[in-house]
């Protein structure tokens, strides 16, 4: 910047929230998002007076004659980013803060604590939020800008609370959070928290798994981690509950638990649970997956309807929900299955209620039903070679997504559910909840192309890591399939088995209640 300015400024910092996760998730498409994300603060901050003092990868150290211009220009970038159509249909979401200072100057830059109490406030922000310190906020005079004092909070490196005040952005959703700060937690959350640290030390009864040698302690209620080199166990989380509702994607593995209606979050680099999230106090997780943004689960209200919620990933807050149809008369809870998977830019679920296929945009969450003819439909789904792919009883189906026409249908050999199925290494893998193998299709005639034995009860199945995966309830074990054989290759011990998924090279497998196989 050729000339900075002096005397009283408004500084303004912004930083992307979650791009790590989201350069892991979008690959050479995040080139993308990035230029768009630069452009979009360049033309609200330019448009407003401002000038950009400086830019780190995904962060803006922006400064301004006013505090008003500051605040509009943050306004009309959230609104922008808000907007924006990114690829993939991923979300982007950015922190923004307000101060304003008399800050020095030396070397041709800005220096002193106005400047860091700015950049102070900014972290302190959630993704898509606007926050101002006292300062800016006293210099707004009777501008109409609608602001929420949210008292007094404890910024790090600053012995005195700074009170922050929440800009309302028209247009954009502004449920967040408590700041950043690290500080101010309720003594009833704690009290929460050491409960269930409490019950889960109390049902962990540890044993030691015999994948191998590699002695990793687990409980019935943890989720065990596979490294595919050697088909041993190398890590266990205890999550404090049983449940196959397991998915991988935007950055993390998620679990869901029906007992509490609870979403885990878990850190697939580090391993540790990062959130654990209420999803909705009168709803029973049915289903889940991750993708384009955001967390899917399907949910069954009571004894009425069933709905897909979409899940903010970092917030873990909820965005929105799309009802998808009322249950049949007399539908037990325990019959209930709403699969959800996402794939080709959109969410697609299978309701066995109704025995159809939606397919729906994550962005507006407008749903069309693309079939309603399934053969007695599972919950099992997955996206890919062509087609949407369903289980039914003794029967898998393509869908073609565009005509929704069932283009082939593949009988099993015997009669039995179809419990899971998922598409990958050139070939569509699904199981049978009352068999003890795994099948093998080929996409382009969908003609089995033979089975690998498995474990009792399979209720989980994913490819990717040089394997097919099947998680087994019963039998509490998980098959390793040379996708090209088709002959199994390896055979893991647990305590507990649900669903299974891939993640960041390792094998991740929830610890599912052991299931009674229906037969037709």
């Amino acid at each position: 910047m050729s000339e900075l300015l002096t005397g009283s400024v408004a500084f303004l910092f912004t930083d992307m929230e979650g791009s790590t996760g989201l350069l892991r998730e979008l690959g050479d498409d995040y080139a993308v998002v990035l230029r768009d994300h630069n452009a979009l603060l360049l033309e609200a901050v330019e448009g407003h007076g401002g000038r950009v003092v400086d830019t780190q990868g995904d962060s803006f150290f922006c400064v301004f004659p006013r505090v008003r211009d500051a605040v509009a220009a943050a306004a009309d970038a959230q609104r922008g980013l808000a907007a924006h159509g990114w690829p993939q249909g991923a979300r982007v979401r950015v922190r923004m803060g307000v101060h304003a200072a008399e800050p020095e100057l030396e070397g041709g830059r800005y220096v002193g604590l106005g400047v860091h109490r700015a950049a102070r406030v900014g972290s302190a922000a959630h993704g898509g939020q606007v926050l101002l310190s006292n300062a800016a906020a006293s210099m707004l005079g009777d501008s109409k800008v609608e602001l929420r004092d949210l008292g007094a909070h404890a910024l790090k490196d600053f012995e005195k609370p700074e009170r922050l005040f929440h800009l309302q952005v028209e247009g954009v959703p502004q449920r967040f959070p408590p700041p950043r700060t690290g500080r101010r937690r309720s003594r009833r959350r704690w009290l929460v928290l050491a409960a269930v640290v409490v019950v889960a030390a109390a049902i962990a009864l540890p044993l030691v798994l015999t994948g191998g040698s590699s002695g990793v302690k687990v409980g019935p209620t943890s989720l065990a981690v596979i490294d595919p080199k050697t088909n041993k166990v190398v890590d266990a989380i205890d999550l404090g509950f049983k449940s196959r509702l397991i998915a991988a994607g935007v950055g993390y593995v998620w679990v869901a638990d029906p007992g509490t209606s609870t979403l885990v979050k878990i850190d697939p680099k580090s391993r540790k649970i990062v959130s654990r999230t209420a999803i909705s106090a009168d709803a029973i997780p049915i289903g889940i997956a991750a993708g384009l943004g955001a967390v899917w689960v399907t949910v069954q209200r009571g004894q009425t309807d069933d709905a897909l919620l979409k899940i903010d990933p970092d917030l873990g807050s909820l965005q929105s929900t799309l009802t998808l149809g009322h249950l049949s008369a007399g539908l037990g809870a325990d019959l209930v299955q709403t699969g959800v998977t996402v794939g080709g830019g959109f969410v697609w679920t299978v309701e066995n209620a109704e025995n159809r296929i939606s397919r729906i945009d994550p962005g507006t969450l407008e749903r069309k039903v693309v079939t309603r003819s399934l053969p007695q439909a599972t919950d099992a789904i997955d996206f890919g070679a062509g087609g949407v792919w369903v289980g039914g009883q003794n029967v898998a189906t393509r869908t073609d997504p565009q005509t929704g026409a069932t283009t082939a249908t593949a009988p099993l050999g015997g009669p039995s559910d179809v419990a899971a199925i998922t598409v990958g290494d050139g070939s569509v893998w699904y199981t049978a909840s009352a068999d003890t193998v795994a099948w093998r299709l080929d996409p382009a005639n969908v003609q089995p192309r033979g089975t690998a034995p498995v474990g009792q009860g399979p209720t989980g199945v994913a490819a990717g890591a040089g394997g097919v995966w099947v998680a087994s309830s019963v039998s509490g074990t998980v098959s390793r399939i040379d996708p090209r054989s088709a002959e199994t290759v390896a055979t893991i011990p647990l305590r507990a088995a649900g669903g299974v998924v891939v993640r960041d090279g390792l094998v991740w497998v929830s610890p599912g209640q052991p299931t009674t196989a229906r037969a037709g």
